[in-house]
């Protein structure tokens, strides 16, 4: 054995592989008793004096700080898997003090060595649940013998959708519970086809919300996207939870054997940026790795960091949209519509990094920076003696569901001296269904005179009960039903039956994309309360929706 050069204490922690740190009760970094600097993050002699969040993105540094309260509650050591959109963390947390918990924190993304995970569970949810470890040298083999029998393959990636807003609003325990309901369906399901293709499906948890399956000796490609779709129906059924029903959004990302790689890592690496694209197309997406995903996937990077320093720098601006009373066409709110003003490429497409936002930290920061935006426009709304005109708000899935909406949506009020009903958030059916603590903190809110908008009502996820009990004020209609209005008598159908649907509850129904006349009609023959489109006005800066606003007549009201 080579005896191992001598250092000092200081140099042996720092060479430590693992991030070990001390940290407080309230989430403080004590001090750093060494390793590796996290990736993109400040240098490990730079961490005390810091919190969690100021070093991990909102979702990891809530787990954290999670299992850091419960360690020093219960004195007993915890481990603990998380992953973001793209890496495999490791925790561990231990009792140090009274106050103080040890942290070790590990980044495993890609780790296929003999070192055994202390964040796998190979014995739990079922039996068949193979330990993450022996699962990977499982898939690459399985993989060699496919390339040398010419025989196709598939390796596959699930990320849980919905299941952090699970833990952070239930906590960790049910989130775990959630995990090993959804892979026992899984489990389930390649248990009945083991008869007819023994051994050809496995399953392993890869990381906290995300799983891992390969398939052997496929057919084609369409024989993946089948038993994809199973498992995916599967997994979307209800879990029940007391009074109420959890539903899972899963998405998935398929790499092939050979088409996209012929090794473990390579294939990895396309099923990671497949599942990405899936994330990001929404929920319950399929996506198989193609030759343009791997230039998003080097892309994604780059853009990242524009939209970083396009926070810097103030290229982010907000436009706004009127809505119209039908009835009469008085503009009663204006919609706020974030728009990039990129400083070469001109204003960016909104899907082209919306997404981007909402699976990384980049969400909450410009959450909170539209919401202060939109507290100065009711400011000079009224200043220019528009106060009856209310700002509507749209509120992104990450930033709704970390708990911290109800805190920025009060100082911007505060900071702004406003009140509450000068001020709507549009969120959509997912979001109020996902999130129970955001949306008790938003029915506080409500109480307090600030109305809520259902976005895009109609896409399935509310049930009768569902929507009886939320704390909502108003629905929109989805864009593509009113656009076909008058050519389509189910479109036409469908907005009836919202419009009836809301009024039923004691809710204004709002159409979106209204553009001719003939649609404007139906909708207000229909009961229709507002609407908002072209017809109306397009987005614009707000000093021009101002001099529209002092105009006597805004908008020609239809008998």
């Amino acid at each position: 054995m080579r005896e191992a050069p001598a250092g000092t204490p200081h140099d042996a922690a720092q060479a430590l592989p693992d991030l070990v740190l001390v940290v407080h009760r309230s989430g403080a970094v004590l001090t750093c008793l060494g390793g590796r600097q996290l990736e993109g993050g400040p240098l490990p002699q730079d961490l005390a004096g810091r919190s969690l969040e100021e070093i991990w993105p909102q979702p990891i540094a809530a787990r954290l700080m999670q299992l850091v309260r419960r360690v020093l509650k219960t004195r007993e050591a915890v481990s603990h898997a998380c992953t973001d959109s793209e890496r495999t963390y490791e925790a561990r947390v231990s009792v140090q003090g009274r106050d103080r918990a040890l942290l070790v924190f590990r980044d495993v993304t890609g780790e296929s060595g003999s070192r055994p995970a202390f964040g796998a569970r190979s014995g739990s949810h079922g039996a068949d649940l193979a330990a993450r470890e022996a699962f990977l040298l499982e898939t690459a083999g399985a993989i060699a013998k496919a390339c040398l029998v010419e025989q196709r393959a598939a390796v596959c990636l699930i990320h849980l959708g919905g299941l952090e807003s699970v833990d952070l609003t239930l906590g960790l325990e049910q989130g775990e519970r959630i995990v090993g309901i959804a892979t026992e369906r899984l489990l389930g399901l390649m248990r009945e086809s083991a008869a007819a293709d023994p051994g050809a499906r496995r399953l392993a948890r890869l990381g906290h919300d995300v799983l891992m399956f390969r398939l052997e000796r496929i057919a084609d490609r369409d024989a993946v996207a089948a038993v994809a779709e199973r498992l995916q129906a599967a997994l979307r059924e209800p879990i029940a939870d007391g009074a109420r029903e959890l539903v899972l959004e899963p998405a998935i990302g398929i790499a092939l054997v050979p088409e996209d790689g012929n090794d473990l890592p390579r294939l990895l690496e396309h099923a990671r940026a497949a599942l990405l694209e899936a994330r990001e197309g929404g929920s319950a997406s399929i996506v198989f790795h193609s030759d343009t995903l791997k230039l998003k996937a080097l892309m994604r990077p780059d853009l990242e960091r524009e939209l970083a320093w396009a926070m810097e720098r103030e290229q982010f601006v907000l436009h706004f949209q009127p809505r119209i009373e039908l009835a009469t066409g008085r503009i009663v709110a204006l919609e706020c519509l974030l728009r990039w003003m990129h400083p070469i490429r001109g204003s960016v497409d909104l899907a082209e990094f919306l997404p981007l936002t909402e699976v990384t930290k980049l969400g909450i920061p410009l959450g909170r920076w539209v919401l202060e935006e939109a507290a100065g426009a009711i400011g000079a709304l009224q200043r220019a003696g528009c106060g009856h005109v209310r700002v509507s708000v749209n509120v992104g899935r990450r930033h709704f569901s970390s708990l911290e909406l109800a805190a920025d949506l009060q100082a911007a009020l505060d900071a702004g001296r406003l009140a509450p009903e000068s001020l709507e958030l549009e969120v959509t059916e997912r979001m109020l269904t996902r999130a129970g603590g955001a949306v008790e903190a938003l029915r506080q809110l409500r109480a307090r005179g600030l109305r809520v908008l259902v976005d895009e009502f109609g896409t399935g996820y509310f049930s009768l009960s569902e929507l009886r009990d939320m704390p909502i004020d108003a629905v929109k209609m989805p864009r593509r039903f009113v656009s076909s209005l008058a050519a389509d008598p189910r479109a036409r159908s469908i907005c009836a039956a919202s419009i009836g649907i809301a009024r039923a509850f004691g809710l204004a129904a709002v159409a979106v994309g209204i553009e001719t006349e003939s649609q404007r009609e139906l909708l207000q023959a229909d009961g229709c309360h507002e609407g908002q489109g072209f017809l109306f006005a397009a987005p614009a800066p707000l000093t021009e929706v101002l001099a529209r606003l002092k105009l006597p007549a805004a908008v020609d009201a239809k008998p």
